[in-house]
């Protein structure tokens, strides 16, 4: 009895563990709003409004001078 209520916890830990690695990516470019650092984030929605993931980081570095120090840190990366 105890061996099987063992193998059953085992097999849906196994089964839990694979099914979250199977999950669609977020919708809204790449990697959605996590494309834009933090430190930028007030800059993106002030230049860049609208915009999320690749497009919203594709735009702030075309604004790399209006962007704040930390900001302008990250999007030269």
């Amino acid at each position: 009895m105890k061996l099987t209520s063992l193998v059953l916890i085992g097999a849906l830990a196994v089964g839990g563990y694979a099914y979250a690695q199977t999950q669609p990516a977020p919708a809204g470019g790449a990697r959605g709003q996590e494309a834009v650092h933090p430190a930028c984030k007030e800059a993106a929605q002030r230049l860049c409004a609208g915009k999320q993931g690749q497009d919203a980081a594709s735009c702030l570095k075309s604004n790399a001078d209006k962007l704040p120090p930390k900001c302008k840190e990250q999007v030269s990366k």
